[in-house]
């Protein structure tokens, strides 16, 4: 992005609103694909049209081939798909490739990591979101949308952790099914989002918080692009008592046309912050927070609970976690799960530091749990060493029953609960639960 040569001034109503309404956890970040951006003969250019253009160069050595729009991705997709005899295999090869090569995000980036958004909407569908929060230092869960499918509903409203969720859909590690990248694609998009034929719209612990939300923050759009129309129509986003804040993104010196302005501003309510980059816009927010966002809010947790659990041990952690909301409140936890990283070389860095920032470590243990290497040796060993230091305790909860899993953890005198060698699976679940959190309670009062 072009940078500023001076101090931008920001209208003050507005920017303190925008600061109340994240301040109170009111605020959903949007983030636009301009966000996403990469350098490029001496200047950045977004991902996206860095990708359409690598794409149609391809294309491009074919004698004859009748060569898109190379701005226009979805265009291009559709067109390289094509070429592959309609096999999506080289294209969605080809996509994740590509987006894996990138993984140092842009300073706006780093400083929106730093501002207390509890929900935040990306529209690109790489990772660089993420890395930004790697690079901070900071916790976060995450979700993205499945195209055509029953979604996977993983959002905590009891959490304190930002939740990223990528809207059309997430390059993953090894995989990128589920992605929205040609037309058809597009076209698939809106019917999933609008659930036809199947339970696809977003998940609905997601859209309760987006319902909770009384302002919305959009960075790194291009407000002429259709996609955001249609997006915005889709997600049903018209509310009377909403503050809707945009920051148009566009090719250097193309400013935002009167009449779409006037076009979201008469149907979404949008207020428009002129004369300025994202970049300005979040620094001037982070000036009104200070150095430390979350102590404006009075919000800091005492206690950093984090989850060791096998990724088969996602319900179970699900409903171990809501069985010890009244905990959460009371001590100000802060939980998160070791797979909100996914794995790979540098989330392996990621869940280690995970597990040496946390004071309050649960081991959910299972069959599945000795299954994962990188679980029951390494990061359980890592934890089980840090056990009654500095104010950090680990315990384990017996989950579903398994040959010989609680024996390492009743050696080094660490509680393994409900019972010792019964699992949760053998139990009355609530009264399962129950047990834990009276345990955990006399735990965590032994700490403070």
């Amino acid at each position: 992005m072009p940078e500023t040569q001076s101090r931008v001034q920001f209208d003050e109503t507005h920017l303190g609103t925008l600061t109340y309404l994240i301040e109170t956890g009111k605020c959903a970040l949007v983030l636009g694909p301009q966000l996403s951006r990469v350098l490029e003969n001496d200047r950045t250019v977004p991902l996206r049209q860095k990708l359409a253009r690598e794409l149609a160069e391809e294309l491009a050595k074919t004698p004859g081939m009748a060569i898109p729009d190379p701005d226009d991705l979805a265009l291009v997709c559709t067109a390289y798909q094509k070429f592959f005899n309609g096999s999506r295999l080289t294209l969605e090869h080809k996509v994740g490739s590509f987006f894996r090569r990138f993984n140092e995000p842009e300073e706006v980036l780093r400083q929106v990591a730093n501002l207390p958004f509890r929900v935040i909407l990306s529209s690109a569908q790489d990772n660089l979101v993420q890395s930004a929060f790697k690079k901070e230092g900071k916790l976060w869960q995450e979700g993205y949308y499945r195209l055509g499918e029953t979604q996977v509903d993983n959002y905590d409203e009891n959490s304190q952790l930002p939740y990223i969720y990528q809207l059309f859909g997430k390059v993953l590690d090894k995989d990128v099914d589920h992605l929205v990248l040609t037309q058809q694609d597009q076209m698939r998009y809106i019917d999933s989002m609008q659930g036809i034929g199947r339970e696809t719209r977003l998940p609905p612990s997601l859209l309760r918080a987006m319902q909770d939300c009384k302002g919305f923050l959009f960075l790194g759009f291009d407000f002429e692009d259709w996609y955001l129309r249609v997006l915005l129509h889709i997600l049903h986003f018209v509310r009377d008592e909403q503050a809707v804040f945009g920051l148009h993104q566009s090719k250097p010196g193309r400013p935002l046309p009167a009449q779409v302005a006037l076009y979201y501003s008469n149907q979404y309510q949008f207020n428009f912050l002129e004369g300025a980059d994202p970049l300005d816009l979040v620094k001037a927010l982070r000036e009104r927070f200070g150095e430390e966002p979350s102590d404006i809010a009075g919000q800091q947790p005492t206690l950093n609970l984090l989850y060791l659990h096998a990724q088969a041990d996602e319900e179970s952690r699900i409903a171990l976690d809501k069985a010890l909301s009244r905990l959460k409140s009371t001590y100000k936890m802060e939980s998160a799960s070791i797979m909100d990283l996914r794995a790979g070389v540098e989330e392996e860095t990621a869940r280690k530091q995970m597990v040496e920032q946390a004071n309050l470590i649960i081991a959910i243990l299972s069959a599945d749990y000795t299954a994962e290497e990188w679980l029951a040796n390494d990061l359980t060993a890592q934890a089980c060493a840090r056990h009654g230091s500095e104010r950090t305790r680990v315990t384990a909860v017996y989950a579903r029953e398994a040959f010989g899993v609680t024996d390492g953890f009743a050696k080094l005198g660490i509680p393994v609960l409900p019972a010792g060698d019964i699992p949760v699976s053998d139990m009355n679940p609530d009264k399962a639960y129950q047990k834990i959190a009276e345990a955990l309670q006399k735990i965590i009062d032994g700490m403070l």
